[in-house]
């Protein structure tokens, strides 16, 4: 049963999108950004296209969205991938989102953020570790309680693409965040799979141009004594008035294994950015010193990369 939910999805979220379009007029617009990228290692350099998104999304009514997202990455020495992101329909009413068919799952601050719109290149090792990616399943936001939004989702967990369910179980996940006076923002998350248990906390401050959010995540896999990964980070950043450009850093660590010695990293970032023309043009230089417990390979990277967004 729970094997053909995950497969029907796609084709009930194609199905809505064709209904509601048939109600009327449908805008259409495409969308989209590049990102070339030169990266320095201690003893290597190269220059690639890191990530082309190009996307679709259209408003069949004043309440209904949809929104398709495809990227074209070509990694560091590895080969060219094309995938599909999100395929989805939005349904929104004064206090209700409710959102089918694959998306990010509500669960990670550092991931739900836009991807054009990160201030340093790179997720937090953590996020891209831990936090549930996209996958198919449906979730719902709720905004009726002041300063209050409540996330949560039933995916397929499985992943991208994946419409099988090899362990017939569901992921679920719930995301809460308060918005306090002054700038100030907490929030705490929570997942579940099977034999793995996610747990979240964030934290983020606002104001002017000051700008501080960190976030701790951690996964626990089998029953009884498991195993827990779990890491951390905070990120800074500083934009001088009336200028262009914003200094940025970020502290992290992350250990993928509590049972093991000598596997986790710690990272220090620090960098800017130079806001050509906002988010559509920006150029984003960073340098990443990274100590490994065991400290037996040097892995300090400096990255300079331009973001083209349409």
């Amino acid at each position: 049963m729970i094997k053909r939910v995950g497969a029907a999805i796609p084709v009930v979220m194609a199905f809505v999108c064709s209904q509601l379009a048939a109600q009327g007029q449908t805008t259409v617009r495409f969308d989209g950004y590049l990102q070339p990228r030169s990266e320095m290692t201690d003893d290597s350099a190269v220059f690639y296209l890191r990530r082309a998104r190009v996307g679709l999304q259209g408003q069949a009514t004043s309440w209904a969205d949809f929104r398709l997202l495809t990227e074209w990455r070509s990694g560091s020495g590895q080969a060219s991938t094309v995938s599909l992101l999100d395929a989805s329909v939005q349904l929104t009413d004064k206090r209700w989102t409710f959102v089918p068919g694959q998306s990010k799952t509500p669960f990670s601050s550092g991931f739900l953020q836009n991807e054009y719109e990160t201030e340093i290149p790179e997720l937090p090792m953590v996020v891209d570790a831990l936090a549930p990616n996209r996958d198919i399943g449906a979730k719902a936001e709720f905004r009726g309680i002041r300063r209050v939004v409540l996330q949560g989702g039933l995916f397929n967990g499985e992943g991208m693409n994946r419409t099988s369910n090899n362990n017939n179980k569901l992921l679920f996940v719930a995301r809460g965040v308060i918005n306090l006076s002054g700038g100030f923002q907490i929030g705490a998350g929570a997942g579940t799979e099977e034999n793995e248990d996610y747990l979240g906390a964030e934290a983020g401050y606002t104001h002017k141009n000051i700008e501080l959010r960190g976030e701790y995540i951690q996964r626990t896999t089998g029953t009884g004594t498991g195993i827990k990964a779990a890491g951390w980070y905070v990120f800074g950043g500083f934009t001088p008035h009336r200028s262009r450009w914003q200094i940025v850093g970020r502290v992290e660590q992350f250990d993928p294994d509590d049972t093991n010695t000598g596997d986790r990293d710690m990272a220090i970032t620090g960098g800017a950015q130079w806001m050509l023309r906002g988010e559509n043009v920006k150029l984003q230089t960073t340098y990443s010193i990274i100590t490994e417990e065991t400290g037996s390979v040097p892995n300090n990277r400096a990255i300079a990369q331009l973001q083209l967004r349409f």
